[in-house]
């Protein structure tokens, strides 16, 4: 009896630190017992808005070797020489990317945003640690684009912002502010066509970057990850993806600077 008693608390104590893998345990943790979030989002808080409260991350990059401390010099410097974009740095340009349970019709449950203006440099992260919290997040989402001159996106023309639309609209939220839209994936096609065997994100940071992640976690595996981490309440992977999302804003507005070099942006003047 004492050997199965110690066998099955072995067996409990394995199935509470084991690492998600992207299956569902049908467990799901009390919500009065928050996450241990690991990497940055540990260093989160919770933000609280009229529609409720998500976990929020903000870090100021300016001191943050490894985010490329001279990256807000080269990127004044690149919308200053750009006739385009020399009007938005004053008034904060935004990377932004959104991580999302599916392709339509489905959940954003973190969002990225890395505001860049005159001797700023700040990343801001929001994560919905249950579906519920989706409407918090799209109100932090937001707030801090408000202000905003130029929000400068990946595919967001297709993808990021009708996204975000559709989802203030399911949950008759009030959209996003005004503000100018640039799409950086037409732009890089314009200035690297047949260059590069394709223009995604990562091979463009390869090419041109010269940046390889190590560890990346693979974006097919993104949803999966973030409904176990609603049934097990288990953060490890989401820190991977949340990391992901930090990496993507960083070489988005890394290779905004490389392509100004080459050819000139243009903007969309609405993003609702």
């Amino acid at each position: 009896m004492e050997l199965r008693r110690h066998l099955v608390d072995k067996l409990r104590a394995l199935t509470a630190d084991s690492p998600c893998d992207g299956h569902d345990s049908g467990r799901k943790p009390p919500r009065s017992v928050p996450p241990r979030f690991l990497g940055h989002l540990g260093r989160g808080e919770e933000w609280t808005g009229t529609s409720g409260k998500c976990w929020s991350y903000t870090e100021d990059l300016r001191s943050t070797p490894r985010a490329a401390n001279d990256l807000l010099p080269r990127l004044e410097r690149a919308c200053t020489e750009n006739g385009p974009l020399a009007a938005s740095f004053g008034a904060k340009i935004a990377a932004l990317d959104i991580e999302t349970c599916g392709f339509t019709s489905a959940p954003v449950f973190m969002v990225g945003i890395l505001t860049a203006g005159a001797e700023t440099l700040s990343f801001h992260q929001a994560f919905a640690r249950d579906y519920e919290e989706e409407p918090a997040l799209l109100e932090w989402t937001r707030f801090r684009l408000n202000n905003v001159g130029l929000v400068v996106t990946f595919n967001g023309t297709t993808f990021d912002l009708p996204f975000l639309r559709e989802r203030y609209r399911f949950h008759r939220l009030p959209g996003l502010p005004q503000m100018r839209h640039l799409d950086l994936l037409p732009l890089c096609r314009r200035v690297w066509k047949g260059q590069f065997p394709n223009c995604r994100l990562q091979t463009l940071e390869e090419r041109i970057l010269g940046f390889v992640r190590k560890g990346d976690i693979p974006g097919v595996e993104i949803a999966d990850v973030y409904h176990a981490f609603v049934s097990t309440g288990n953060s490890r992977h989401i820190s991977r993806v949340a990391e992901h999302n930090r990496l993507d804003l960083i070489s988005l507005l890394r290779i905004l600077v490389e392509a100004t070099k080459v050819g000139p942006a243009h903007e969309d003047d609405h993003s609702r």
